[in-house]
C-alpha cells in the first residue's frame, strides 16, 4: 500500500465490474493517450495506479501510478509482491528505518523523489518514467 509523502496507496478495486468501470473512466479522461495495456488496480484523491498486462505469460507485472494532471507514468514496483514485501517491512520497523531507505531496498528501480534517479532511469538503468504522451519512448508491447 503506497500514497502521497507516505507512500501508501490504498488498492480499492474489490471485482470485475468495479475495474471494468475504472478503466472505462481512465479510457474516457485520457482518450486518444489510452495505453491498451495499463490496467488500473487502484487509486487515491490524487493518484491512479496500473499494472501492465502482457499477451505473454509472467510472473511479475509492473506498477506505475499517474498522478493528476501529471502526465507522467512512474513505476513504483517492479511487481506486486515487492510492494507487499515493503508494506510488511514498513509495518515491522515502526519508525526504525526511513521510509526512504526501506524504499529503495525493496523497491530499488522504483521513482521516488528523484532518488538516485539518472534522468528517467533508475540508479539499476531500469526506465521508470515515461511520458504519457510521448508515444515513441513506450515500450511497444502495450500498444499490442
Amino acid at each position: 500500500m503506497i500514497d502521497g509523502d507516505n507512500y501508501i496507496i490504498g488498492f480499492s478495486l474489490s471485482n470485475t465490474i468495479e475495474s471494468l468501470q475504472f478503466r472505462t473512466f481512465f479510457e474516457g479522461v485520457l482518450g486518444g493517450d489510452w495505453i491498451p495495456a495499463l490496467l488500473p488496480i487502484g487509486s487515491t484523491d490524487n493518484t491512479s495506479v496500473f499494472t501492465i498486462l502482457s499477451k505473454k505469460p509472467q510472473w511479475i507485472c509492473p506498477v506505475y501510478c499517474i498522478g493528476e494532471g501529471d502526465g507522467e507514468l512512474e513505476l513504483i514496483a517492479n511487481s506486486l509482491n515487492e510492494l507487499i514485501r515493503l508494506r510488511i517491512a514498513l509495518l515491522e520497523n515502526d519508525n526504525d528505518c526511513s521510509i526512504d531507505e526501506l524504499y529503495r531496498k525493496y523497491t530499488p528501480d522504483a521513482y521516488l523523489n528523484n532518488i538516485e534517479q539518472q534522468g528517467v532511469y533508475s540508479k539499476n538503468g531500469v526506465r521508470n518514467i515515461y511520458r504519457i504522451d510521448d508515444r515513441q519512448s513506450l515500450p511497444k508491447e502495450w500498444f499490442e
